[in-house]
């Protein structure tokens, strides 16, 4: 039982870490360049994200 709570812990830092990382990177490109939407700057990021960690994930 502590093993699965041990690591379910982990998950959720995890999880929480990266929103906190991903939302803090929205929030400052958002002040720096108020003109951008900000829809367009979470899909740039999610997709930045997304193709960094595609080259992690491939031979």
């Amino acid at each position: 039982f502590f093993s699965f709570a041990f690591f379910l812990m982990l998950y959720v830092l995890g999880i929480g870490s990266a929103i906190a990382l991903t939302g803090g990177i929205i929030s400052i490109i958002c002040d720096q360049f108020p003109k951008l939407k900000y829809w367009h700057v979470v899909l740039a990021t999610c997709l930045f994200g997304f193709v960094v960690g595609t080259v992690y994930c491939t031979p």
